[in-house]
């Protein structure tokens, strides 16, 4: 008898109802914790969004109150007689120091008719259309079309021409500022990320780009957008503190990433940027906690499950760009502390750190940046990087022709120095993008203006003794949460 109910037992175990009540039980369990996460992070998102919604409330209300206030009298001229019968002579007032006013709304942004832009030394041609400032840029493989978003909420595609490039098409589909875009090397598609929280898809059809997808599913501002190579996958990051990968033909979304164990102790861990492998089968993450995460992003694998495999060496602040070798053996990340760092991909170990920015590095490269094949088959070792700051800088750096090609894990230092500064932006500059050529690097900033660089003249006229870099501790304070730059 005793033997008979083990065997009813075993049997009701392995019975197909109730293998399949348990997974029932497992789904349900996944999808409440799921539910209580997202929960979570939609409050915190919420938190942010009030914040900086009371910020813009009390900016428009100074706004308006300026507006409101009657201009002061002119000031009595020197020497005439104010205020007794004797006429004595009366000082002017110093003149008073006007303020510089904030654009705070979409409707503000007017195009003001100015002469056109003299491109600087060492660039072959700018762009000018739009009248806002950019939040990013990105080129296609053959360096003749471009992409760039804007605080006005639009975003331009336009050819680059010599000496002024010409717009190719407005895309508007947000209804707040476009802070980041992305162009697959073919330029046949473009993706453009907002502070309404949504990824919206361009696809070329003839001669226009038609919106055929909006991904949704970030709970805050998406302030990052790229194409895995061949344009079949798409990553963008998140002021929700998470990073998401979608399908470009469904709009699906297949992964996303967060890590539990975060810091908080620099406020809410946004994330800033992110960047494929060369493969798309990894993810590079970067955000407020200061820390570069690599993640597995093998999402063909059926039984994929999100899992973190490398967090790099912390930098003194935020991480606000990260970039990709091609080769797939570097990764690089740049911080508001005003340096760069570049790692081994497989180990994360640290190969070198690039100092000389004066200001928080917001933009950062390698080149080549196509996959590109050297005679023995192997992927082609990066030979350069491009950064862009706040400084209103583009630094490259040489790569030791000596270091190129060896891997990072054989315990070679891999060394790369600054080979010229490039100046022409009057303002912040806030991305930058080589072409596969590498004969051009696009740069835009917040003086509403993008730069096409030559980069051999550049890099020959460029070559001035880089200035020492000046840290102090106001650079390394976290942002706030309504500090979008």
């Amino acid at each position: 008898a005793k033997v008979a109910a083990v065997d009813a037992l075993l049997a009701e175990v392995h019975s197909p109802e109730r293998k399949a009540q348990v997974e029932r039980e497992r789904r349900r369990a996944e999808e409440e914790a799921a539910a209580e996460k997202k929960a979570t992070l939609q409050a915190n998102s919420d938190a942010a969004k009030e914040l900086y919604r009371q910020k813009q409330a009390e900016r428009r209300a100074r706004k308006a109150k300026a507006a409101a206030t009657p201009a002061p009298a002119p000031a009595p001229a020197v020497g005439s007689a104010v205020g007794s019968e004797g006429g004595s002579a009366v000082a002017a007032p110093a003149p008073h120091k006007q303020q510089k006013t904030v654009l705070d709304e979409l409707a503000v942004f007017e195009h003001v008719e100015h002469e056109p832009m003299v491109p600087p030394p060492g660039a072959a041609a700018v762009f000018e259309d739009h009248a806002c400032e950019l939040h990013g840029i990105s080129i296609d493989t053959n360096g003749t079309r471009a992409i760039t978003g804007g605080e006005d909420g639009s975003a331009y595609v336009w050819d680059v021409s010599y000496p002024i490039c010409v717009t190719k098409q407005r895309l508007e589909a947000h209804s707040e500022v476009v802070a980041a875009v992305a162009m697959t090397e073919d330029g046949r598609q473009v993706a453009t990320a907002g502070r309404d929280d949504m990824v919206v898809l361009w696809v070329e059809e003839g001669r226009s780009y038609k919106n055929i997808l909006t991904l949704k599913g970030h709970t805050s501002w998406v302030s990052s957008v790229v194409f895995s190579s061949g344009g079949h996958y798409l990553a963008t990051g998140s002021y929700d503190e998470t990073a998401r990968v979608w399908s470009c033909s469904s709009g699906k979304e297949l992964a996303m990433f967060h890590d539990d164990d975060v810091s908080n102790e620099r406020g809410k861990p946004f994330v800033y940027d992110v960047a494929f492998s060369y493969d798309a089968k990894r993810l590079l993450v970067g955000g407020r906690d200061g820390v570069g995460r690599i993640w597995d992003c093998n999402v063909e694998d059926t039984f994929y499950v999100a899992k973190l495999l490398i967090s790099l060496e912390t930098h003194q602040s935020a991480v606000l760009a990260v970039a990709w070798s091609a080769d797939a053996k570097r990764v690089a990340t740049a911080s508001k502390d005003r340096t760069c760092k570049v790692y081994s991909a497989k180990s994360g170990r640290l190969l070198s750190v690039l100092k000389g920015h004066e200001g928080q590095v917001t933009s950062i490269k390698f080149y080549p940046a196509d996959g590109r094949r050297m005679p023995d088959g192997r992927l082609a070792p990066p030979v350069s990087l491009a950064t862009a700051s706040r400084d209103a800088t583009i630094r490259f750096w040489r790569v030791a022709p000596e270091t190129r090609g060896l891997d990072p894990e054989e315990g070679s230092k891999w060394n790369a120095t600054c080979g010229a500064i490039l100046r022409g932006h009057a303002d912040r500059i806030s991305g930058v993008a080589f072409d596969a050529t590498g004969a051009s690097l696009v740069s835009c900033g917040f003086d509403r203006t993008a730069i096409v660089w030559d980069v051999q003249q550049s890099c020959r006229l460029g070559t001035e003794e880089p200035p020492e870099p000046s840290l102090d501790d106001a650079t390394v304070d976290a942002p706030t949460v309504g500090g979008v730059r």
